[in-house]
């Protein structure tokens, strides 16, 4: 099996009945919507790069085909590979956290090895848009995107080939390919800037991790459960969590931390009333120290 940038795969998961037989029917309605988008886009992924390679000859745009070209069949094996040793570090941890059976510590590696991962791949993804668009006349804009988010998503385009089998693999593929299609649209419908492609890039993929968490957990026995919340008690748990959309990797990271203290409380035996009252005020603890820090910066300190 093709190793993956990732530490959340084959090592500590497997692709047993388990998913499919102990997740819920939301939950597999929309994991058959991911699998779908995601066969979508290697067809078109397929078909785009001629369309666009053609375009941009007859264009004469002959340096930005050959480097498409070469982006797409010989740089990827090369940007996983080294996305793979840059987690190294990470899976002693994982390990530690499988021994202990500790969960907040599998999730904070979790989440720690994708805000990296996804950290590198924002650059590159962002980095192939803007080399191909400031390489190409303007009237090549639209093959030029083609083949920029061709090259963006070249490796996780292969490696879910490889891995069909594997729903980690195919769940960081179709993450990465849809957010390959929105820095397209932005790049080519709104001409953004890279700065905000690539926040916009980490923003989304910061959010993506805990898509993989909700797998992590439906599909890992080795770890103890906890137990099922309501929906309102859910959104009042893991509301700090989205400082993880626009508070940057610190706050992100506060965020994160927040919400899986307020789910441990809601997971204690104390009333139903204390476990709203404790986690508001310390969910509202945080957005005030992050509303106060804020405007402190903007004051000019």
């Amino acid at each position: 099996m093709t190793t993956v940038a990732t530490v959340d795969l084959e090592h500590y998961y497997t692709s047993d009945d388990r998913f499919e037989n102990n997740i819920p029917t939301w939950f597999q309605s929309v994991w058959t919507i991911v699998r779908f988008v995601a066969y979508l886009v290697t067809i078109i992924w397929n078909v785009g790069f001629i369309v666009a390679g053609v375009w941009l000859l007859v264009l004469g745009e002959w340096k930005a085909a050959g480097l498409g070209l070469l982006g797409q069949f010989c740089v990827g094996t090369f940007l996983l590979g080294w996305i793979d040793m840059l987690l190294l570090p990470f899976f002693p941890l994982m390990s530690a956290a499988q021994k202990k059976r500790s969960l907040g510590l599998m999730v904070a590696v979790v989440v720690g090895s994708n805000w990296l991962r996804y950290f590198v791949i924002s650059l590159w993804m962002v980095g192939s848009f803007r080399t191909f668009l400031n390489m190409t006349k303007p009237e090549a804009l639209i093959p030029a995107c083609i083949v920029g988010l061709i090259v963006a998503i070249a490796p996780w385009i292969s490696m879910g080939a490889q891995e069909q089998d594997n729903e980690h693999a195919i769940l960081s593929w179709t993450g990465i390919t849809t957010m390959g299609i929105i820095l397209a649209i932005g790049f080519g419908a709104f001409h953004w800037d890279g700065h905000t492609a690539f926040w916009l890039s980490v923003g989304f993929f910061n959010a993506f991790t805990f898509l993989n968490i909700k797998v992590m957990t439906l599909t890992t026995s080795d770890f103890p459960r906890l137990k099922q919340l309501k929906w309102y008690e859910s959104l009042w748990s893991y509301f700090p969590a989205i400082f993880v959309l626009f508070g940057g990797y610190l706050w992100g990271a506060l965020g994160i931390a927040t919400a899986y203290g307020n789910r441990r409380i809601f997971n204690s035996k104390i009333h139903t009333a204390l476990k709203f009252l404790s986690t508001g005020a310390i969910s509202g603890c945080l957005c005030f120290v992050y509303l106060a820090v804020c405007s402190w910066f903007v004051s000019g300190g």
